[in-house]
């Protein structure tokens, strides 16, 4: 399965099962994002970030 990662104008971010559009997980931001999700691999670790409008707030996927 891989997962599919939004930001909701409202403060919502999620991860989305790309198959079924079923919520996987979810994060309440303060405020809107203003940026679209991106994901990087440190050390063989795979993280997913966004921009609110004042902070940059990075997830570790899980393994």
């Amino acid at each position: 399965m891989r997962p599919l990662f939004q930001c909701e104008t409202g403060g919502d971010f999620a991860a989305v099962d790309a198959r079924t559009g079923k919520t996987l997980w979810s994060f309440r931001a303060n405020d809107s994002w203003r940026a679209s999700p991106m994901t990087y691999t440190i050390d063989g670790k795979q993280y997913v970030a966004a921009m609110d409008s004042t902070n940059l707030i990075s997830f570790a996927l899980p393994d």
